[in-house]
């Protein structure tokens, strides 16, 4: 069977294409190739480094347990350094905050709540490590500092802790008006009983009022 003009020509031309862009093709899948290897490989690297980090945490969780601070502040640190982008490093660094404190040493508590604030990647933990990094901070009488890290965020269901602690800032500054404001937001805001029942207390050693009680229908 011959093969028409039509095709013959189609068929050179493809040879043509084929000869001057045969090295572009190549290099093209090569390249994607190599990206799609490489996607695996972080994958699994990325799985493997989770699971050491959880591994170590948890042998971390064992000792501030048994109160081995030592030991604790070594693997912490051991922790942040090997997998400072995991979740674990965060942890570490709350566990090595609060050893730090346990010995009374406010500044390196705040240097560790600090690193948290700075390299958590969820909200949540940016939250957390942000109230407990503003408590360190009340106990080191920066209290102005502490105010201006807490005042610009939103805090979602983090507010009754958010408000709670501005009063206790606006209280040891002096400022009893605005402390007094701060504990009604947070008494507004709060879900639970017991955290009602502590933000009363607060309110009442400043002399404000108890809520007004509600009608019966």
């Amino acid at each position: 069977m011959q093969v028409s003009q039509t095709e013959q020509e189609q068929l050179e031309d493809l040879k043509k294409w084929w000869k001057e862009n045969a090295k572009a093709v190549i290099v093209g899948v090569v390249i994607g190739l190599s990206v799609l290897f490489a996607a695996w490989a972080w994958r699994d690297y990325s799985r493997s480094q989770g699971e050491a980090a959880s591994a170590e945490y948890q042998l971390l969780v064992g000792e501030v347990k048994k109160g081995d601070a030592e030991a604790g502040l070594k693997r912490g640190v051991g922790i942040i350094n090997r997998f400072g982008t995991t979740s674990y490093a965060v942890f570490a660094a709350f566990a090595l905050a609060k050893l730090e404190l346990e010995r009374g040493n406010l500044g390196e508590a705040h240097k560790h709540l600090e690193w948290a604030l700075n390299h958590a990647k969820q909200d949540e933990l940016q939250h957390i490590a942000r109230l407990r990094l503003a408590r360190v901070m009340l106990s080191e009488g920066q209290h102005d500092a502490a105010l201006k890290l807490l005042s610009p965020k939103q805090p979602g269901s983090f507010l009754p802790a958010y408000e709670e602690l501005k009063g206790d800032l606006y209280l040891a500054s002096g400022q009893t008006a605005e402390a007094q404001t701060a504990y009604q937001r947070a008494l507004n805001a709060a879900a639970q009983d017991d955290i009602k029942q502590l933000i009363q207390i607060k309110l009442d050693d400043l002399g404000a009022p108890p809520p007004a009680a509600k009608k019966a229908p």
